[in-house]
């Protein structure tokens, strides 16, 4: 609104300064000095809203940024969690696994012992047949130690997942918790900034507005959606207005003049054509008389 009333001002003024540059405007110049006087004002005024508004915009992009790094915290922790489980539930998975695996090395053993004692037992009574019996409870017991191995590498595996895990959750919770504090200190910093700005607003509305005042009273102010008013005759916004309508009523007064004036000089320029006709006319009377 206030850049809207600016331009139409200094293209009213523009166009009165051409007028003063032509001529009429000599019954018009305290008018042009006082109005120039008034605009003075509100330039002063708009300038001292730039800084204001230039403010507020800086510190709502650095709450917008700052709350970008907040979601961004949020969402990694989010996606660390998510690691985690995941994780989780892989380890209780590999110790139900595990526990089949000691179960069935367990029943391995047992069938082993078993073995040994029914080989013990054949050998009495069939020396041949036992041999082979005993062989083969053999390949069996060497083929449990080794499946008994293999649990056994499983097992180391999923300690040192473990501890990689735990290293990981404890890196990520002391990055989460250095972001947290940082965060919180530039929140501190802009909620500083902007209770600064508000102890400003009521001075900025005086200047803008026409009243101090940190509400939406009857002169408006920051966020109110109105500003100025017929009573808020020393805001910026109402002396904007003041000296727009005077340079419109300004212009519309000298352009009335030139009217006249462009009026007045078509008759001379009249008069003068018809006295010069008149003037031949006696001449070429005089020269015709005294040729008889």
């Amino acid at each position: 609104l206030i850049g809207d009333l600016r331009i139409q001002t200094e293209f009213a003024i523009g166009n009165a300064s051409n007028f003063k540059v032509v001529g009429a405007t000599g019954a018009y110049t305290r008018d042009f000095e006082e109005m120039t006087k008034k605009l003075q004002d509100v330039e002063n005024s708009l300038e001292s809203a730039k800084l204001g508004q230039s403010t507020v915009k800086e510190l709502l992009a650095n709450i917008t940024i700052l709350q970008d790094q907040l979601n961004n915290a949020d969402k990694k922790l989010k996606d660390s969690n998510d690691n985690l489980n995941a994780i989780t539930s892989k380890i209780n998975l590999g110790n139900v696994t595990l526990d089949g695996l000691r179960t069935s090395i367990g029943h391995l053993k047992s069938k082993t012992l078993e073995l040994e004692n029914n080989a013990t037992k054949l050998q009495e009574a069939n020396l041949e047949g036992a041999l082979n019996l005993t062989r083969e409870a053999k390949e069996r017991a060497l083929k449990a130690a080794d499946e008994a191995e293999s649990v056994q590498m499983v097992i180391a595996n999923t300690d040192r997942q473990i501890k990689n895990t735990d290293r990981l959750i404890e890196m990520q919770y002391v990055n989460f918790n250095n972001t947290q504090n940082e965060n919180d200190k530039k929140l501190d910093e802009l909620q500083q900034q902007l209770s600064d700005l508000k102890s400003q607003l009521p001075k900025i509305n005086e200047n803008m507005c026409g009243q101090e005042s940190d509400s939406c009273d009857i002169c408006g102010g920051a966020g109110c959606g109105k500003c100025g008013g017929i009573s808020c005759d020393q805001g910026a916004i109402t002396k904007a207005e003041q000296a727009l309508d005077f340079a419109n009523k300004t212009e519309h007064r000298i352009k009335e003049h030139e009217l006249t004036a462009e009026d007045l000089f078509r008759s001379v320029s009249q008069v003068k054509q018809d006295t010069v006709a008149v003037r031949s006319r006696a001449k070429d009377l005089f020269n015709r008389a005294n040729d008889s």
